[in-house]
């Protein structure tokens, strides 16, 4: 029986010690680029044709592509370029000031009662996605829209207003 304890301990034991490192990752430290002279030719001229009037531009390169981030207009972005100079994707990270005018008649009824606390905006593939966040008395809203389609929305219970009542 003794024999029989040991060997599960021993087979779990060395169980553990193969999963964790089979498990474990290299991370390479993220690369933050401090003067545009560092950045490739195509990408820079690619940001400056495509985000005019931006302000604190930081760039990172964590792997072979390139990360910006930037304000343009008191709004917080975030955009992905190739090494050759190609949009990925743009994130702008804004609020209810910053919904398109056709979007807010749709988004004013779906948020009735409800404060919108983010509208962040997503381009990828030719793809305008908002994902629109409001905070009403007992839960948050989160809505989705693309191609002028809005989502039926996910509400998500707001704890803080559920532990304050205990």
């Amino acid at each position: 029986m003794k024999k029989l304890v040991v060997m599960m301990v021993i087979a779990c034991v060395l169980s553990i010690i193969i999963v964790e490192k089979s498990s474990a990752q290299i991370n390479l430290p993220e690369v933050t680029i401090t003067s545009p002279e560092q950045l490739p030719e195509k990408v820079s001229e690619a940001f400056k044709s495509t985000f005019k009037g931006t302000v604190e531009p930081i760039w990172f390169h964590p792997n072979r592509n390139y990360v910006v981030t930037f304000l343009m207009n008191d709004i917080k972005h975030k955009a992905l370029f190739s090494k050759n100079g190609y949009l990925i994707y743009h994130i702008s990270y804004g609020n209810e000031k910053t919904i398109p005018a056709d979007l807010k008649p749709m988004v004013n009824r779906k948020f009735e009662g409800y404060d919108i606390i983010a509208a962040i905006n997503v381009k990828q593939n030719r793809r305008d996605i908002w994902f629109i966040i409001g905070q009403g008395a007992k839960d948050f809203l989160n809505v989705n829209i693309e191609e002028g389609v809005m989502s039926d929305g996910e509400k998500v219970p707001r704890y803080d207003v559920a532990y304050s009542k205990n």
